[in-house]
């Protein structure tokens, strides 16, 4: 139905997804040059109200076309022709619509009008993306006028000038954020809108910052200290207008490089770093274990550390990443004493389990990032049932097994149910917390 896209594309919006009007209209095209159709024939009673509201809806249009060339100083002449050309499109579509209400069952009307909706289509299509261009370029046009504000900041000679310089540089941070806000919501591109609300928030953050940076460095102009904490913060304004751009025109160079590996990289160092530390408590050798656990836990907290002091991140969540750190970290500490005080097989086989249990623990409550606050306190009712378990069990193996021989047997059974345990706790708390969700 192309009135009902039109009436969707009145209210214009950069980026979008026009594959479904155009797959609908080449499956029309593809259909009418079946021949005639089996079905039996008749006369659409709704034909001339459908032709009707094909032609209200390019109107309405048009109208929104013209509003967005009136106001638009870049692309002005492009804007224009575009919508002479949806204009022209229309009136052909109207004109095909109507003989084709008339007369339905012509396959030769059918088609005319099926050619008709694919050039206004194509027109509708120009013309929006003329529109986000010319968007665009409004944007750019704004951030450069805040580059030229924010050099003549720089350069004021003393606090009077300084303060009439920045006073104008507020304004047009202003008319910058509010059109940068508009683009945000426009994008499409999770990636590419994220990358704009991080920019605008480090733009809004330092810009704060700028005028008691730029004042004390005038008032102390022979401190170093001053002269460096202001050149600091111009290039963090700087940075953060050269990621609004990148945002807006989809340019970001962290795409080519990074993308969105960072968050699966962490991830699947987590899932290597449980694997390691799954060990043979008999032959463990803390020179040659200890420190490449160490090094390789060290390597995965400073990632979530990464995430953590991102601006995206909040105060809150970002407390509650630094202590799983710290709790994971803790929980490797206390794994590798057990492995270390590991003397006595029949019990200390049990410990390490135990405490294997609870390293996997501290690394799934990493993995969420500290979001529910109940985890810990499943975890400790786990911790308790895992213990209280292999405490029963190696209780009964010890007098099923006494004999040195069929030690290893014993020890063997107990892993392997201890394990089985913690894989069926480790359900529960993932049933758990889907159950929460």
């Amino acid at each position: 139905n192309l009135s009902n896209k039109i009436f969707s594309f009145s209210k214009w919006f950069p980026s979008y997804n026009l594959s479904f009007s155009v797959c609908q209209v080449t499956t029309l095209v593809n259909t009418s040059n079946k021949g005639p159709s089996s079905k039996k024939k008749g006369r659409s009673k709704k034909a001339h109200v459908l032709a009707l509201s094909v032609e209200q809806a390019t109107q309405n249009f048009l109208e929104k076309g013209e509003q967005i060339a009136k106001n638009s100083h870049d692309l002005k002449e492009e804007l224009i022709l575009a919508v002479e050309d949806v204009r022209k499109q229309g009136d052909s579509m109207r004109v095909a619509s109507q003989e084709f209400a008339d007369d339905p069952c012509s396959s030769v009307k059918r088609g005319t009008m099926v050619r008709a909706a694919r050039a206004l289509l194509s027109a509708v299509t120009r013309l929006l993306i003329l529109a986000d261009m010319a968007d665009v370029m409004r944007l750019l046009a704004h951030l450069k006028i805040v580059e030229e504000a924010l050099e003549a900041v720089k350069n004021a000679t003393n606090e009077q000038d300084l303060a009439n310089r920045f006073k104008e540089f507020g304004k047009e941070m202003v008319k910058l954020n509010y059109v940068a806000a508009r683009r945000q919501q426009e994008l499409k591109d999770p990636q590419c809108r994220d990358e704009m609300a991080a920019a605008r928030g480090a733009l809004k953050k330092n810009a704060t910052m700028l005028y008691t940076a730029s004042q004390a460095f005038l008032r102390h102009p022979d401190v170093a200290a001053t002269r460096a904490n202001r050149d600091y913060v111009f290039k963090q304004v700087q940075e953060a207008i050269g990621g609004i751009s990148s945002a807006a025109q989809a340019t970001s160079p962290s795409d080519e490089k990074h993308g969105h590996a960072g968050i699966g990289e962490l991830a699947a160092a987590l899932n290597e770093f449980d694997n390691k530390i799954i060990l043979d408590p008999l032959t463990f050798s803390e020179a040659r274990f200890r420190p490449s656990l160490e090094e390789r836990l060290e390597s995965i907290i400073s990632g979530a550390a990464l995430m953590a002091d991102s601006s995206c991140t909040r105060d809150d969540r970002r407390e509650r990443i630094v202590a799983e750190c710290n709790a994971v970290r803790q929980a490797l500490q206390d794994l590798l004493s057990e492995y270390m005080n590991n003397v006595k097989p029949k019990w200390g086989l049990y410990r390490v389990v135990s405490a294997l249990c609870w390293v996997g623990l501290q690394g799934l409550v990493l993995r969420l990032g500290g979001h529910f606050g109940y985890i810990k306190g499943i975890m400790n009712e786990v911790s308790v049932a895992v213990a209280v378990v292999q405490l029963v069990i190696s209780y009964y193996l010890h007098f099923l097994f006494p004999s040195s021989f069929f030690l290893f047997m014993a020890s063997s059974l107990s892993l392997s149910l201890s394990l089985s345990l913690s894989l069926s706790l480790s359900l529960s708390l993932s049933l758990s917390l889907c159950q929460h969700l």
